[in-house]
């Protein structure tokens, strides 16, 4: 080389070459000038940056990178351009990632991690001008992805080692414990591997074995067919013992024989076959089998023994109980007095039921065969309930136990079944909880789904002696009690839980039973039975429980559990009971006005029956007591214990709607008299609600009702507004923002003042009675289900205000629900609507249609806005449908209704996805309908022109 300048050409020759080589290298070339700008930018850094050369000239370099890399960058530049010294930021290839991330955009390679990088910054110093920076970029991903495929593969190797010897190690685990001895055999047949068990099960070690032919271990002449079959096997293919199993016996080294369950499967390794044969000892399951076949002989010998006794004793005492019922016939017929023909009744219907008895005990044979047929005839299930428990009442009276009948509501239709079956086992599950309790209550327990095809469940509750956990399983075996020393004390045969059992077995039913001994029992059982077309007898008197509606009730009776069971049955017939168990209380609530008594005769010595003329008495007396002559007022019905259903509503409907000694007030309807005048006073109500249309409707309703109403959107605001003023009464809704009605009642009840004691109505769109109880343990006195009606706000104040009904007459109470025969929900309840109009008649409802339509539109976005929240769990979704059904229920709009249900039961399944499907499928057009339903009706309010 020499140190002359080149001529000018030569130098743009140079300079167009040595463009052209920076171009074409595979790293990123960047030169900054002193300023820190770029001068350089080449090709690779506009093909990988993606940024081109216009848009990198004279720009600042942290410009382009992140700010993470800033610090590191701006130290090496500053040390190129000052001090003239490299440096080298690069990544380590052990794992470490890069901290630059200088090319955006690019992408990740699938093993992980980023863009790989290693950057070179030295100092460029050029003549006549300041010191320059030079950056190099070079890409290493591929060297880095390629050692991670190696490192990864590394792994992987010795993960399968790991592996290989962990299933080596857990092979020979498996063949150490194994219970069953495992032979493995080559082509020739000789044994390459014998585990413990078949040197347990041989008695011999495997150095023995190994090596000689599988003959040894058979007897004679199976081991000369074992060779035969494996020649056979191995020359044609064809399979004799491989893949199936058998029963074989082994020899083992002292000589005895030993019978062995035999499997054989085939291994193919190295061109090899290995013969694997799995050998089970079977001795005791053939001592087992041989034992339990002598015990089935002896039990069915027993059983047809059994049997036969249980035919011919069965026959022996049906001919003396067809005497016995013949002659309680004939004497029904013979003139009695009241209290006989009652005995004799009695007598009759126990002469049946222990026929009845007496006939299954005969079918047992049958019932065990699987022969019985069962019967399906139309029966009242309300008649064979009640027969059953007064079949029952005296010996209940006689050992001073309390029998109780819940059964609600009644059946509305004849069911289909074998009323003599369920009879039967009605009978044997209150027989025995009579017999076991000797002191406390016995319940019969009757409930069904409320649509049909009903499933009834029964259940028998007593107080007795309980059952241990040990023998429960025994107790539904023939001819099975507890222990011996029960039969013995008890009686019994052991054989009425076992018959209950089969026949409800072949009822497609099912049974069960809950106890602690000491503390009782109960035995439940559930079986279908569907209606029948034909009505039930009880239905017209049930129909005229309409004009029961809102009586006061007073329950005297001392025994807790049948007065509150009694108050339940009533308060599902819409009356207003009241229980009080002491004759003390009851002296201080007969000064107060009640439309009917119900007292125990127990109370009868310490109280005066008198209230007026306007009360009605209903007596509880025990059936001894029942017909004597005792002199009782027309305004007076005597009645047995236990209460029945059907006879305390004749009780009811005779005192208050039949009678014609009934006086003047009653007879003109004093009930349901129509009173247009308005409270003597301005009584002051306060409902808390957070619905804008809840809110409208209650303060309407209240308000024409002649009360002085305050709204309360929350919680926190009846608090508030409860400090300030005093109310009479609260109408409190359940479910509100910041503080709900639950909490806001607790905290009320804590007041130190009087305060603390006004009456507080729960108001809630759930019906389901753990709801109900929820109101109760927070304090509130009642509850009203929405939507409330005119009436039903009228019947609450009416009890707790102790003012007169003031509700319209020929008032009926309306239902929101859709008619279930139909197969479409209509839109509306246009009855609602009627009614609401009756009691708005001063008013009207096109205002609140108009605050509804308004509300709509927020409704539903606000159900939009809840389902596509991502964080969104269900609970919200489900409190929005419900204030959005809460708002549809008070006008009756039934589909809306139903769709907002539909939401509720997705959101509590945490199916939003199916939700936000529904919304998107249904709501719009279910808004257009709803919209174009309430236009028509608005119509109906519109002024007539001539």
């Amino acid at each position: 080389m020499t140190s002359s300048q080149p001529p000018l050409q030569d130098n743009a020759a140079l300079s167009q070459l040595v463009s052209t080589v920076i171009d074409n290298c595979n790293i990123g070339i960047i030169v900054l000038n002193a300023q820190q700008h770029i001068v350089v930018w080449n090709t690779w850094m506009i093909k990988h940056a993606k940024i081109n050369l216009t848009e990198a000239l004279e720009k600042p370099l942290l410009s382009l990178f992140p700010e993470i890399a800033h610090s590191r960058i701006s130290q090496a530049v500053q040390m190129a351009l000052s001090q003239g010294l490299s440096s080298i930021l690069s990544q380590s290839l052990h794992g470490a990632l890069f901290p630059l991330y200088l090319l955006k955009g690019q992408p990740y390679f699938e093993e992980g991690g980023q863009l790989q990088q290693s950057v070179t910054i030295s100092p460029l110093n050029l003549p006549d001008l300041p010191r320059h920076c030079l950056i190099q970029i070079t890409d290493m991903t591929d060297v880095v992805r390629r050692e991670y495929l190696l490192r990864s593969q590394s792994r992987q190797v010795r993960m399968l080692a790991n592996e290989y010897h962990t299933n080596e190690l857990y092979l020979k685990a498996v063949l150490d414990n194994a219970m069953d001895a495992i032979v493995t055999i080559n082509e020739q047949g000789n044994v390459e591997m014998f585990n413990p068990a078949a040197e347990r099960i041989f008695g011999y070690a495997t150095h023995e074995v190994k090596g000689n032919n599988i003959g040894m271990l058979m007897s004679h002449p199976h081991d000369e067919r074992h060779n035969h079959y494996l020649r056979n096997y191995l020359h044609t293919g064809q399979r004799k013992i491989i893949g199936t199993g058998r029963e074989v016996l082994g020899k083992r080294k002292d000589g005895h024989l030993i019978p062995l369950e035999l499997s054989v499967s085939e291994m193919k390794f190295a061109d090899k076959h290995w013969f694997i044969g799995i050998m089970h000892d079977v001795t005791q399951r053939k001592i087992t089998l041989e034992e339990l076949q002598k015990a089935k002989e002896a039990a069915e010998t027993a059983n047809q023994a059994k049997s036969d006794f249980l035919a011919t004793m069965s026959h022996e005492i049906r001919t003396p109980m067809g005497g016995v019922i013949g002659m309680i016939e004939l004497l029904s017929k013979t003139v009695l007095t009241p209290k006989q023909a009652h005995y004799v009744e009695t007598v009759r219907r126990s002469s049946e039921a222990l026929l009845n008895l007496i006939n299954d005990i005969l079918d047992f044979s049958r019932i065990e065969a699987g022969k019985l047929n069962l019967e399906t005839i139309e029966f009242s299930l309300t008649t064979l309930v009640e027969e059953v428990v007064t079949l029952f009442a005296a010996s209940t009276q006689n050992k001073q136990l309390t029998l109780i009948c819940q059964f609600f509501p009644l059946p509305t239709h004849l069911l289909l079944g074998d009323p003599s079956r369920l009879r039967q086992i009605l009978t044997n599950l209150l027989g025995n909880a009579i017999k076991f309790t000797d002191q406390g209550q016995i319940i019969l327990k009757i409930q069904f789904t409320p649509t049909p095809p009903y499933t009834v469940r029964f259940e028998v509750i007593d107080t007795g002696i309980g059952i241990h956990d040990t023998v429960k399983d025994r107790l539904f075996q023939p001819f099975s009690q507890a222990d011996s020393s029960t039969t013995r004390r008890y009686g019994g045969t052991g054989l009425g839980l076992v018959i209950s059992q089969r026949l409800i077995h072949l009822m497609k039913g099912k049974i069960g039973l809950h106890s602690q001994l000491g503390q009782g029992s109960t035995f439940w059982f559930e079986i279908d039975l569907p209606p029948s077309s034909t009505l039930s007898p009880l239905k017209p008197h049930l129909d005229q429980l309409n004009n029961l509606k809102g009586l006061k009730v007073l329950i005297l009776d001392s025994n807790l559990p049948r007065g509150q069971i009694t108050s339940d049955l009533l308060k599902h017939w819409d009356l207003f009971p009241e229980v009080v168990t002491s004759p003390e209380e009851g002296k201080q609530k007969l000064s107060l006005s009640y439309d009917i008594i119900i007292v125990d005769d127990s109370f009868l010595p310490h109280l005066t029956l008198d209230c007026g003329e306007n009360c009605r008495f209903i007596i509880l007396t025990s059936i001894d007591k029942l017909l004597e002559n005792h002199h009782i007022e027309s305004k007076a019905l005597l009645i047995s214990k236990p209460i029945l259903p059907s006879k305390l509503l004749e009780c009811l409907l005779n005192l208050l709607l039949k009678t014609p000694r009934l006086p003047k007030a009653i007879e003109t309807s004093h009930l349901f008299k129509s009173l247009l005048s308005l409270p003597q006073k301005k009584t002051s109500i306060l409902v808390a609600e957070d619905n804008l249309i809840n809110q409208e409707v209650a303060k309407a309703m209240l308000s024409q009702l002649g009360y002085e109403v305050s709204i309360a959107e929350d919680g926190q605001k009846v608090l508030e507004t409860l400090a300030v003023k005093n109310y009479d009464l609260i109408f409190m809704d359940c479910h509100m923002p910041n503080i709900d009605g639950f909490e806001a009642t607790r905290q009320i009840r804590q007041l130190n003042s009087a305060k603390a004691n006004i009456p507080i109505i729960a108001l809630t769109a759930s019906v389901m009675p753990s709801n109900r109880q929820k109101c109760f343990e927070a304090g509130m006195n009642d509850y009203l289900s929405k939507p409330v009606k005119s009436a039903d706000f009228q019947k609450i104040l009416k009890f707790y205000l102790k003012q007169e009904d003031s509700s319209p007459d020929s008032t009926k109470t309306t239902t929101s629900e859709p008619n279930k025969e139909t197969k479409e929900i209509p839109v509306l309840n246009l009855e609602l609507l009627e009614q609401m109009r009756k009691d708005m008649r001063n008013r009207g409802i096109n205002w609140l249609i108009d605050v509804f339509l308004n509300e709509l539109p927020n409704y539903a976005q606000a159900l939009k806005e809840v389902v596509s929240q991502q964080e969104n769990t269900g609970e919200l979704l489900y409190m929005q449908a419900h204030k959005f059904k809460g708002g549809c229920k008070n006008l009756g709009a039934l589909r809306m209704i139903a769709l907002c249900e539909h939401l509720e039961n997705l959101a509590k399944q945490t199916l939003l996805h199916e939700a936000e499907l529904v919304l998107s499928r249904e709501l719009d057009s279910e808004i257009t309908r709803l919209q174009e339903a309430l236009a028509i009706e608005k119509l109906k309010e519109q002024p007539k022109t001539n």
